[in-house]
């Protein structure tokens, strides 16, 4: 009987013992479990705040994008607005048709515009020109091929020496409203 009193004893022990070491492992395990769970959940945070910041990011190149198509129209309202006057815009034009026909200009002055009307403007210009005959033809020409309205109101030809002197008026007509010249 003794033996079986041992042989209880001893499973008891065993069952005893064991339970004492699965309460250890638990003990020891829970810690860790905490540590995973609250892993997890920081894990699951960092998953939404990823995925906010990707929104952010797409937002951004979407902004980007729109940021670029409205410097491009903005570029070409720019290049709508004139930088420079109506005269001087014509004063330039008038200077490179003579540069490129190789005629001198000695003189430009404003005048009084011929033509008074609500619906369109003028700009009148007295100009005296020396050169050859052949380059004043030329330059006559490349006057009459502008984009605009423009006539020679007065022409005065001279001599003097072996080229010409010539005065002349010009005046160049637009709507108040136009943007050029």
């Amino acid at each position: 009987m003794k033996s079986n009193s041992i042989q209880h004893k001893l499973i008891f022990y065993f069952i005893l013992f064991s339970i004492l070491i699965l309460g250890i492992y638990i003990l020891a395990t829970a810690s860790t479990r905490a540590d995973i769970n609250s892993l997890s959940k920081q894990k699951e945070i960092l998953a939404e705040e990823k995925q906010k910041l990707e929104e952010l990011v797409s937002g951004e190149k979407a902004l980007l994008e729109q940021s670029d198509e409205i410097k491009v129209e903005l570029t070409d309202l720019k290049k709508s607005f004139p930088t420079e006057s109506k005269e001087e815009q014509f004063i330039k034009e008038i200077k490179k048709l003579l540069a490129k026909s190789k005629i001198n200009l000695k003189k430009l002055a404003p005048e009084v515009s011929l033509v008074e009307s609500k619906k369109y403007q003028s700009l009148s210009y007295s100009l005296e020109l020396r050169g050859e005959y052949q380059k004043y033809l030329s330059f006559l020409a490349k006057l009459n091929n502008l984009d605009r309205l423009i006539s020679i109101n007065q022409i005065l030809l001279k001599d003097d020496s072996e080229l010409l002197l010539i005065e002349m008026l010009v005046t160049i007509y637009y709507k108040e409203d136009d943007k050029d010249v």
